[in-house]
């Protein structure tokens, strides 16, 4: 009997995943960390959706904000003791 081993997959990139997948989500999840007034979940979900939509220069690209500024707000660094927020 062979047993084949799956490579696991990093949370954020399944969680970038499921908003590409259903922007609707994504949504939620944004409207979650804003009403729950948790900035650092805010962000954390903010660079999910990043990821799921284009990547960073995309996202500076359709927005006209500067590529740098996005990565600095949105760093892993800065977001680094978040965890997501309940997205109902």
């Amino acid at each position: 009997m062979t047993t084949e081993i799956q490579a696991a997959v990093h949370y954020d990139d399944v969680a970038a995943s499921m908003c590409a997948k259903d922007p609707q989500l994504a949504a939620d999840m944004l409207n979650a960390c804003l009403e729950e007034g948790k900035r650092e979940e805010f962000l954390l979900a903010l660079r999910h959706i990043v990821k799921a939509f284009g990547g960073m220069h995309e996202v500076a690209r359709e927005t006209g904000m500067h590529e740098k500024s996005l990565y600095k707000s949105l760093s892993s660094k800065a977001t680094r003791h978040s965890t997501p927020c309940s997205a109902s």
